[in-house]
């Protein structure tokens, strides 16, 4: 989506199971981004607990005009799932595998803002592919969108005196994007991810 990205990895720890060992970890990684001046920050994880340190540090991030793109959670649910459910970052949910109907697992309402594919092939360890679905396959597709928008503002300059970059890219996603009324999550809509508008 966006290939002339400089990707910066932040690894945490985990247990067998894939849950975190410390959230401690999540939020260190969250002000080292702050520190490389990031533009975006992809969150493909999610818990259902408000944690008030990891809100702290999205919030400085926001403030420094950082763009939070968060999976909305495959829990079939609309209960908070944290930090997608939290209105100062992007929540995204997921469509299923060739359709434009949410897939089955997604979370919905408060957790989804706008919703992405949820199938991808993804490259493994070891050189091999393989077909995995999620949303948090769903939301580096709006993080590298979110990215590519960035670079056009830029390169044309066209960002608007008092408006900030995160500012004017979120808004071009959510107002660019198709809205969908979806039957089965007793009628939320959600918005689907067009990515050629707004460029």
């Amino acid at each position: 989506i966006a290939p002339n990205v400089e990707l910066l990895v932040i690894k945490c720890d985990v247990d067998d199971t894939g849950e975190f060992k410390s959230s401690a970890d999540i939020v260190f990684g969250i002000y080292y981004a702050i520190e490389q001046d990031v533009d975006v920050i992809n969150m493909s994880f999610g818990i259902d607990k408000m944690l008030p340190d990891m809100k702290t540090a999205i919030q400085l991030a926001v403030d420094s005009n950082i763009i939070i793109v968060a999976s909305a959670g495959n829990n079939s649910s609309d209960s908070p799932h944290y930090p997608a459910a939290w209105d100062i970052t992007i929540g995204v949910g997921a469509l299923a595998q060739d359709s434009w109907d949410l897939a089955d697992y997604s979370n919905y309402g408060v957790n989804s803002d706008i919703v992405a594919p949820g199938t991808t092939l993804t490259a493994m360890m070891g050189g091999n592919y393989s077909v995995r679905e999620g949303t948090s396959m769903a939301a580096p597709q709006v993080t590298g969108l979110s990215a590519l928008v960035a670079q056009h503002l830029r390169e044309k300059d066209l960002l608007p005196e008092g408006m900030t970059m995160r500012k004017l890219v979120q808004s071009l996603l959510m107002s660019t994007a198709q809205p969908l009324f979806e039957e089965a999550s007793e009628g939320n809509y959600y918005s689907l991810l067009n990515q050629g508008a707004g460029l």
